[in-house]
């Protein structure tokens, strides 16, 4: 599994390795070629490594060779493969194939085609050496190397300054959270000489008293500091409240970028270090709190700006906004296996509905203005049909992913009980409402009714080309039917721990009762009929 792991991680870089130096020589189907075929290869191992860690529970972490070495302070490259790293392999490498594969056809005009295909591969691999990381130094390579892979897709049209702008902006204001990040490194290596992982972990109930002597604070507690920092960063990388400036602006680059970064990679990048870090959170109840009221405001905040928006790609940009805020209020109560329940059913509705909107945009010569839309289903009716199974995911209705996603989390917050978690659950429900509401008037505003844009733009417009669509159907598979995966996720004792039961921390630190997955089936069927009637209401 080691050597299928390795292969899934480097391939992606290879990709980039072998297009990017040569492009004034790589003509862009040779490099289709090079980047699909090897993202073909890197999908494949990584199926495979989530089927030995989250179906056959077999893991471990091995080292390839010293990578830094300062004082006390020895880490060396490796690769971590438990059910958390095998899932994101999964989700990471399917989702950029899919990507690669439209982002040929997509940009099939643009002669720097070969460019923006090496800089996805990138991309990818440094999500993917993130969510491997072994310990904090390397999981903050990958980290930085996801934001300057982010600020290259965006900015991949150099000739549109708004692009570069926006490529400029993601990149400032996610490093400003990264300051967060850098002084947590550096306080958990003062605390616990260490930044592996798996010591961490076994050393924690050592350090539950630990205090930090601060300027002009005094001693203060060293976990809840550490965890507070590593929430600032993932808050960021997340854009989750007052961090969220930089996601709707980054919708000027390229859809397939927004698509690789809203569904898969950087967004999500945040939610995955509180999960990796949950015996840390575990610790603190005071910042578990505050991720739950800044995952409330946000998915508030990102939904209610959705449903006012006249650009569709940043309707999409305020929906991941409202949907990462759920997975942070999943964070915020324990629910550690719901939050990437539902980062995984987003990824698939998330990314079909950025690529429909691709091939919408692309059949009106790309117009992304809603009041320019309209009596689109009778031109594109295959596109109305794909957006809409998204859109209908993405509303939480049943049958469809997202609806399985959202009651684990509306569930957890129910049972939790807090008064904080209770006003959580009220939010989640009015979130419920405002994602029906954007969704049905996206829908209404882009196919029903006559056509209110450029009569020139009209007589052009056409379905896209199979060859555009055919790689929508993985997502539209995965849209529909991975929600069917809920007992899976749910009832994995090590997903929904989060690697909590590693090295006998579970006796020291409280969790949530080990029975809980199994209440989730049993609960009041007021919260699912409330949640429905809300969505259809």
């Amino acid at each position: 599994m080691h050597v299928t792991a390795l292969v899934a991680l480097f391939a992606p870089l290879g990709g980039f390795v072998a297009v990017f130096p040569f492009l004034a020589r790589t003509k862009p189907a040779a490099a289709r070629f090079i980047t699909c075929g090897l993202m073909t290869l890197s999908t494949g191992c990584s199926l495979w490594v989530l089927y030995k860690t989250c179906g056959l529970g077999e893991t471990g972490v091995f080292y390839l060779f010293p990578f830094l070495e300062v004082g006390a302070l020895k880490v060396s490259w490796g690769i971590r493969l438990d059910e958390l790293s095998g899932l994101m392999m999964g989700v990471v490498t399917l989702i950029s194939l899919i990507v690669h594969l439209y982002a040929f056809e997509y940009l099939s005009g643009d002669e720097s085609v070969s460019r923006f295909l090496s800089f996805l591969s990138l991309f990818t691999f440094f999500m993917l050496l993130l969510v491997t990381a072994p310990h904090l130094v390397q999981l903050f390579v990958g980290w930085e190397g996801v934001s300057l892979a982010s600020y290259l897709v965006i900015a991949h049209t150099l000739g549109r300054q708004a692009a570069v702008n926006a490529a400029t902006k993601a990149f400032v204001v996610t490093r400003i959270g990264d300051v967060g990040l850098l002084l947590g490194m550096g306080l958990t290596f003062a605390v616990f000489q260490t930044t592996t992982f798996d010591i961490l972990f076994a050393e924690l109930p050592q350090k539950m008293d630990h205090h930090v002597l601060l300027p002009l604070l005094g001693p203060v507690p060293s976990l809840p500091l550490i965890c507070g920092l590593f929430f600032l960063s993932a808050a960021s990388k997340s854009a989750q409240f007052s961090f969220h400036v930089w996601l709707p602006d980054a919708m000027e680059g390229p859809t397939p970028a927004s698509a690789l970064m809203h569904a898969a990679t950087m967004v999500t990048a945040g939610v995955f270090l509180m999960v990796r870090l949950a015996p840390f959170l575990e610790t603190s109840a005071g910042v578990k709190d505050a991720i739950l009221a800044t995952g409330a405001l946000t998915a508030f905040f990102g939904s209610a700006a959705a449903c006012a928006q006249t650009n569709i790609k940043k309707v999409m940009a305020y929906s991941t906004c409202g949907q990462l805020g759920l997975m942070f209020m999943a964070v915020g109560v324990s629910a550690y296996g719901p939050a990437m329940f539902h980062l995984t059913t987003h990824a698939f509705f998330k990314a079909l509905l950025f690529l429909s909107v691709g091939s919408l945009t692309h059949a009106l010569s790309g117009e992304q203005n809603l009041k320019a839309m309209g009596g689109m289903a009778g031109l594109t009716p295959v596109t109305c049909g794909i957006m809409g199974i998204g859109c209908l995911s993405l509303m939480g209705l049943p049958f469809f992913s997202g609806y399985y996603s959202k009651e684990a989390i509306l569930a957890c917050l129910w049972i939790h009980h807090s008064p904080l978690a209770q006003l959580g659950l009220g939010v989640g429900f009015g979130v419920v409402g405002l994602t029906a509401f954007y969704c049905a008037r996206l829908l209404i505003l882009v196919f029903r009714g006559s056509f209110r844009g450029n009569p020139i733009v009209l007589g052009h417009a056409q379905e896209s080309s199979f060859t555009l669509l055919a790689p929508l159907l993985p997502l539209i598979i995965g849209a529909v039917f991975v929600g069917g995966a809920q007992a899976f996720f749910l009832d994995n004792p090590c997903l929904w721990n989060s690697g909590l039961g590693h090295a006998g921390v579970t006796s020291t630190i409280p969790l949530l009762p080990s029975r809980l997955p199994s209440r989730l089936h049993h609960l009041p069927l007021v919260v699912s009929a409330l949640a429905l009637s809300v969505a259809f209401f």
